[in-house]
């Protein structure tokens, strides 16, 4: 048995419950589920069906890189049963338990990934951020021979993956007109139908020249054979938006908000 540190945390009244019992433990969970294990003579005890047992259990001697479970015991002829509890009570998966993991091995920001079904956790590698962005009329009309940066590229050996993005058309007095295909892409150095790589795929010209009231419009990365990029064209890339064909026109008083979701990975080059 290594239990390094067990006591109970009265709860200042005499009778008053549930009573929180912190427990420390080397021993796995298979160990310290059995019945027994914990006795009504250790430190904190006797022990009751109402108290609730917090612990980190598997760490080293340290008392680091343990996982923590909530358990109530289970009593029965004086045998006392650690039983995990199955309530709401950790952010935890359906085993209510998570890891312990050491400083340091978690970047701030970052997406916890799932390792197995027993509530390990680890770090994912990236993030997902949100790029907010606004547009003057003329700028998304000038976006066909000036594509509007959206998002900058984010450094070397990096990419920007876009996974979905909106824009907020706000209506002004007038439709727009003329103008042609809208759609996210990488880089600016041609606009869409001239060579542009797009991220996105296209919202068609006439959803933009249709609108006669404020209109929100969502973009969807592209598919099929779309997809695949030549790593040198869009790595250390920034996200523009530009559209094809010719430039909007009109669209008195209107603006828009633009909003997209992304992360950045790591490449070879």
């Amino acid at each position: 048995m290594s239990i390094i540190n067990i006591q109970s945390i009265e709860v200042g009244q005499v009778g008053v419950s549930p009573r929180t019992v912190k427990m420390l433990s080397t021993d796995n969970l298979t160990t310290i589920t059995t019945a027994g294990y914990i006795t009504q003579s250790m430190n904190g005890g006797p022990f009751s069906s109402k108290d609730i047992f917090e612990v980190i259990y598997g760490s080293d001697s340290n008392g680091l890189n343990g996982t923590y479970g909530v358990f109530t015991p289970s009593i029965s002829n004086g045998t006392v049963t650690l039983v995990r509890d199955a309530g709401g009570l950790t952010p935890s998966d359906s085993s209510n338990t998570i890891v312990v993991t050491s400083p340091g091995s978690l970047t701030i920001g970052n997406i916890l990934k799932s390792c197995d079904a027993n509530g390990t956790l680890a770090d994912a590698g990236y993030n997902m951020q949100i790029a907010e962005v606004s547009m003057t009329l003329a700028d998304f009309q000038g976006m066909y021979t000036t594509p509007k940066l959206i998002l900058a590229a984010a450094g070397a050996n990096t990419i920007i993956v876009l996974h979905k993005a909106w824009i907020n058309f706000i209506y002004g007095s007038a439709q727009l007109t003329s103008g042609g295909n809208v759609a996210f892409i990488y880089g600016n150095g041609s606009h869409i139908g001239a060579g542009a790589i797009q991220a996105t795929a296209t919202e068609q010209t006439a959803d933009f020249t249709g609108a006669t009231a404020s209109t929100w419009y969502t973009f969807t990365p592209q598919t099929g054979n779309n997809t695949q990029l030549a790593l040198a064209s869009v790595a250390n890339t920034g996200i523009y938006l530009s559209n094809a064909t010719t430039t909007f026109a009109t669209g008195t008083g209107g603006s828009f908000l633009v909003r997209m979701l992304y992360s950045i990975l790591p490449t070879n080059a």
